[in-house]
């Protein structure tokens, strides 16, 4: 049995280049393109994005739910002579359900079934592809913990596969390591014949306007965002993954999958419909606005009490409750004020002036 490691969202596909002999170019292709091979969002999956926040074991289960307890303190930035702030931090201890489960089946709704063009093939079939043999451990390791979490289901067969893509990291010495990896999903193939879906995007500034009037704020992150939602056995059969181990299929929409985060912002909205006045939800972000922490501590009562009705993870580490101020994609918001955070616009400043038709292209 392999031990199961706490899931990091930390990191980030883009911070890691693929290892340029596994990477097989698609049909037209001379050879891997410089920008898709050290920037591949949108291409390919990053498998250790995609674990359930569930626990195998009572130990590591215990261990967490210890861990995410603790947090509650630091995460709670009400003043110390606040009144409410001793009830806020009891309220969120007694909804620690909403940020640690043991038995973990996803959202509460029915599997998601992707639908795709006629076109899709009744077989897709990934060339072999050759690994170095000292990361093979480490793939059969992780793929062993993804199914014993239930992320994904060892299968026989399948007429469609993708290929697995490892991605290696740099050390702190800037040298390629066998020993932190990642593995993602080569998806582009499926991504061309998978329906699209219209993704309901709020008018973020819009929205954020609309809270200026309320004093105090928090901020909620999903665990593992659309990787939460389930699919159908048809649809993971169709994006079933090739390893050099076997073949398995995804039970939770998978990264990299076009249309993963417009079935998110479906979700949402579902979800959260009837809290549109004082809450904004944008992809895995949750923002709940108050005039006061009294306010704050029944409306995030609130939300937690929905988000265990179904059965949503959400991540202790990366939530806050009680803030005057809050940066929330893009803008600074306040009481009374809002605007754009003054680092994004210096990172617009900064960027160089184009002075060759390459850099004009790409500017």
């Amino acid at each position: 049995m392999v031990p199961l490691e706490p899931w990091n969202k930390t990191s980030k596909m883009v911070q890691a280049p693929i290892h340029k002999k596994i990477y097989q170019p698609l049909e037209g292709e001379e050879s891997a393109p410089e920008d898709q091979v050290h920037s591949h969002a949108g291409i390919f999956g990053n498998i250790d994005e995609l674990t359930t926040p569930g626990y195998t074991s009572s130990e590591a289960f215990a261990a967490r739910r210890k861990e995410v307890l603790t947090a509650v303190e630091t995460q709670v930035c009400l003043a110390q002579e606040d009144p409410a702030r001793k009830s806020f931090t009891e309220m969120l201890k007694g909804n620690i359900a909403a940020f640690v489960c043991q038995e973990w089946t996803g959202i509460r709704v029915d599997p998601v079934h992707i639908e795709f063009l006629p076109s899709m093939p009744e077989t897709i079939r990934c060339a072999a592809r050759s690994y170095p043999p000292e990361i093979l451990p480490r793939m059969q390791a992780k793929l062993e913990a993804f199914t014993e979490q239930k992320y994904m289901e060892r299968i026989t067969k399948s007429p469609r596969a993708s290929p697995t893509v490892p991605v290696l990291k740099k050390d702190p010495d800037g040298r390629i390591s066998s020993k932190d990896l990642r593995l993602a999903i080569d998806y582009r193939r499926p991504n061309t014949h998978i329906k699209q879906i219209t993704l309901m995007m709020p008018d973020v500034r819009a929205r954020i306007r609309a809270l200026q009037d309320y004093a105090v704020f928090a901020e909620l992150d999903w665990s593992t965002a659309f990787h939460q939602i389930p699919i159908d056995k048809e649809t993971g059969l169709k994006l079933a993954v090739s390893t050099p181990f076997g073949l398995y299929a995804p039970r939770f929409v998978p990264e990299g999958v076009s249309v993963g985060s417009a079935l998110l912002m479906q979700y949402v909205y579902i979800i959260f419909a009837d809290f549109d006045d004082w809450l904004v939800a944008v992809h895995d972000n949750l923002l709940i606005a108050a005039t006061d922490s009294e306010d704050l501590l029944k409306k995030t009562n609130r939300v937690l009490k929905r988000c265990q009705e179904f059965n949503i993870q959400l991540n202790m580490a990366k939530s806050r409750f009680g803030v005057t101020s809050i940066l929330f994609f893009g803008y600074r918001l306040e009481k009374g004020k809002y605007g754009i955070e003054s680092s994004r616009i210096n990172d617009v400043r900064d960027i160089p002036f184009p002075r060759t038709l390459k850099q004009v292209q790409s500017f």
